[in-house]
């Protein structure tokens, strides 16, 4: 009885961290404006948007389909 009641706090801990990790993701976010994401053509646009921001945080995202 002793061993079920230790096991008991770690089985409600579990399922208890799932709830509260779905509950906060679905929080609505307010869509970006359409100024956010910039489509890139040649390298040289890229080189140009990429130093206009010096000093602010950037991401690079590279996707391959292979």
């Amino acid at each position: 009885m002793r061993r079920f009641a230790r096991l008991l706090p770690r089985a409600l801990l579990a399922p208890l961290v799932l709830l509260v990790l779905v509950a906060s993701s679905c929080r609505q976010v307010p869509p970006l404006p359409a100024e956010a994401l910039t489509d890139l053509a040649t390298l040289d646009q890229f080189r140009e948007t990429f130093n206009a921001d010096v000093g602010r945080p950037r991401l690079l995202v590279l996707l391959s389909p292979t």
